[in-house]
């Protein structure tokens, strides 16, 4: 908090007092403020949980990303050599582990030499060997160039107190329930099944966080309860949950992208969609904004017809979509040589009737067997009939087999993720898809380590897939933060347990 400085020349005194007791209000504002984060999981989260976002309250990865664009963290600098398959780490020498231990090299590779135990890190990543310099100074290697080494998701451990324990019984060690970190909280206690308190790091390299005391509390009701009964400050919400808060004064509700976009997927192989100008028709014939309305998705929300970078996509940086055009969707299936000839409300060419079968995997969340009925009258009013197939997590198989008519699920619109850009549109693709030049350029882009020239590569890519049109991207996966608003700061930020460091707590709520 700022203070007020006042200015004047015969009220030096004055000017002292006030400051002294501004001083003082602040710092017991500040040593009273709390927060309390509803979270899945129990005692265990801040452990070797891959998807634990409260791993950063405690522990530091090497690169933090803003904009997904990397930036320093434990790692003050990088380096690589002009073919990428070669990184130098240099680590901030004034980070301390919560015992007062400084965090050196030997802890990476400690941690390394750890993770590679676990699941072959080596191998999933093309790891050559990594090893320390000096201590505060390691290298990675790897057989090919790579962004794997500008790594945002993975911690590290303090060696001085894991090296001695038996890496057998890696998964039992007490350490993850009482972890000794470098992050900006420290661990003070936890209740089983409960919650865990931690409060702020007073050593912190970037200074002490605002907010001094962090409860992660488990268990309990529904986001929604826990929130409108007080229990809890902070809590990822259901989209449904929206209407009931968004009016209610005492709260904020905050959208945040997921890297998951909700699609229909096509069978190139099945005649209906062996056409691109059909697959043009289809998505043209779907209101696409009004089924985000329907599912609760923000007004403002994009849409789109393409891929993209992970850079390009959170940075709306995308090709707009083709717009609903129900009209433009019939005059294209006619011409296409689809009439309803026998006035039966289904289109027909020769004695085949645009008829097929969309499966929905419930598994896999988003709403998408709501988005398949909304699909389904949609195309219904163009003369189409999908009939629905439910399933529930027996889905892959058939899809990577090709053994389906439509498909209704999810990718990753990453080039380099798994699950995403290639594992749908490249190599024996489960579309069916076959553009030669396109995946071409998919791979060239998977294995480009270069921010930049993976840009122009996408660039080339965005209007082959708009020709294309693989698939029809219904909206790209949101998720609704709900917040008392006397917590700021989570404009920029999609978790607050990973990011706590850059918020605060206003005194009025």
């Amino acid at each position: 908090m700022k203070h007020k400085v006042l200015i004047g020349l015969c009220v030096g005194v004055l000017i002292c007092l006030s400051s002294t007791c501004s001083e003082k209000n602040d710092k017991q504002s500040f040593a009273e403020s709390k927060i309390t984060v509803l979270s899945l999981g129990d005692e265990r989260i801040l452990g070797p949980v891959w998807d634990s976002p409260p791993r950063f309250l405690v522990f530091l990865p090497l690169v933090e990303y803003s904009h997904a664009e990397p930036n320093p963290a434990l790692a003050e600098r990088w380096e690589h050599s002009s073919d990428y398959k070669s990184w130098t780490f240099f680590l901030r020498k004034d980070v301390k582990w919560h015992d007062g231990v400084p965090t050196t090299a030997h802890d990476i590779k400690f941690s390394l030499d750890l993770m590679d135990r676990i699941a072959p890190l080596k191998q999933n990543q093309g790891i050559v060997s990594y090893e320390v310099i000096d201590d505060f100074t390691f290298s990675l290697t790897y057989e090919k160039p790579s962004m794997y080494a500008l790594d945002y998701w993975s911690v590290y451990w303090p060696k001085h107190l894991l090296e001695d324990l038996d890496p057998e019984e890696f998964w039992k060690w007490e350490f993850w329930t009482q972890p000794v970190g470098n992050g900006p909280y420290r661990y003070v206690r936890h209740v089983p099944k409960t919650m865990i308190e931690l409060e702020a790091n007073q050593d912190y390299y970037r200074g002490i966080p605002k907010i001094q005391k962090v409860i992660l509390k488990f268990g309990g009701g529904t986001p929604l309860t826990e929130l409108l009964s007080g229990n809890v400050d902070v809590s990822q919400a259901l989209l449904s949950d929206v209407p009931k808060l968004r009016d209610d004064p005492r709260f904020h509700v905050y959208y945040k992208r997921t890297w998951y976009v909700g699609t229909i997927f096509w069978n190139h192989r099945f005649s209906l969609f062996s056409e691109s100008s059909i697959r043009r028709a289809l998505t043209l014939a779907i209101n696409r904004r009004e089924l985000a309305r329907l599912l609760y998705y923000p007004d403002d929300i994009s849409l789109f017809d393409g891929i993209s970078t992970i850079s390009q996509y959170f940075n709306d940086d995308l090709p707009e979509p083709l717009p609903y055009d129900p009209q433009r969707a019939e005059q294209i299936l006619e011409d296409a040589g689809w009439y309803d000839r026998d006035g039966n409300g289904v289109r027909e060419k020769g004695q085949q009737e645009f008829r097929f079968t969309a499966i929905v995997d419930k598994s896999i969340g988003l709403d998408l067997d709501k988005a398949a009925v909304f699909v389904q009258d949609q195309l219904k009013r163009v003369g189409i009939r999908m009939e629905i197939q439910e399933s529930q997590g027996t889905l892959n198989s058939r899809f990577r087999s090709g053994d389906y008519e439509a498909v209704f699920g999810k990718f990753q619109n990453s080039p380099i993720a798994y699950g995403g850009h290639l594992s749908i549109l490249g190599d024996n693709s489960p579309l069916g898809y076959e553009n030669s030049e396109m995946i071409d350029l998919l791979k060239q882009a998977k294995n480009e380590p270069d921010f930049e020239k993976r840009k122009t590569i996408f660039q080339k890519i965005m209007p082959m897939y708009t020709a294309d049109l693989p698939m029809t991207i219904l909206f790209p996966e949101t998720r609704v933060l709900i917040a008392k608003k006397r917590v700021r700061g989570l404009e920029d930020y999609s978790d607050p347990t990973w990011f706590m460091e850059y918020l605060w707590i206003e005194e009025k709520e």
